[in-house]
């Protein structure tokens, strides 16, 4: 199990670090009214649809479907490294999209983050499902979780929980904001302002940064999977 939890770390890391959900919580806990609760709905929101990825990777690409050929000791399957390899260059078109029109593609639309400060709870929640829908990152991070834990050998029960703990280390920047906001709301108030501010001034290079990294992380555990290196 800990060579499994080894494993998922970048995966986990990547989730947790991706800077728009970061960016959107800091929005909505900012908000005068009920900033716990729509924070809360944010988070709920995505981690339902990072259930339900889970759920549905696990049923469309079955260990039996992804193992077909012969995998490498240190990859999975063809099928899910030649996943990994396109979807680390998907990254790779972030990044250069990012430098090039100052925008992240995986964002959602501007209306949606100018309400944050206004946004509802039921808003939040449809504003969490939608971020991590439309985001190939988080599909990109989903699909190497289910691999890792259906390449781990590990009873089903075993690989439910470890998904589940996966979903939760994945918001737990935003979780951590909302302890802050509930535990101490005034002092809360002001670093939640001065890390929005940051992260509004850094943003390209935090995106840039961000889908280099990971994108050369899949790119080289797709091409390790696929025989290549």
């Amino acid at each position: 199990m800990g060579g499994l939890w080894v494993t998922m770390l970048p995966l986990v890391i990547g989730s947790a670090l991706a800077p728009m959900q970061t960016l959107i919580a800091l929005l909505l806990l900012q908000r005068p009214v009920a900033p716990v609760l729509v924070g809360s709905a944010f988070v709920a929101g995505m981690s339902l649809l990072r259930l339900l990825q889970g759920l549905l990777i696990a049923l469309v690409l079955p260990g039996d479907a992804i193992g077909q050929g012969h995998p490498s000791e240190d990859g999975g399957g063809p099928v899910e490294s030649g996943i990994l390899v396109v979807l680390a260059v998907l990254l790779f078109a972030t990044a250069v999209q990012q430098a090039l029109a100052d925008e992240d593609p995986d964002a959602p639309p501007p209306k949606w983050l100018e309400r944050a400060h206004s946004m509802s709870a039921p808003r939040a929640f449809l504003l969490g499902v939608g971020l991590v829908l439309i985001s190939a990152k988080f599909w990109i991070f989903s699909l190497g979780v289910v691999g890792a834990v259906r390449d781990s050998g590990i009873s089903t029960r075993a690989g439910v929980l470890t998904y589940f703990g996966y979903v939760v280390l994945a918001a737990a920047i935003p979780l951590v904001l909302i302890g802050m906001t509930v535990v101490e709301p005034a002092r809360s108030a002001r670093i939640l302002k001065a890390c929005e501010s940051w992260l509004e001034r850094h943003k390209g290079a935090v995106i840039i940064t961000f889908s280099l990294v990971f994108g050369t992380w899949f790119l080289l555990e797709g091409l390790a999977g696929l025989g290549v290196i």
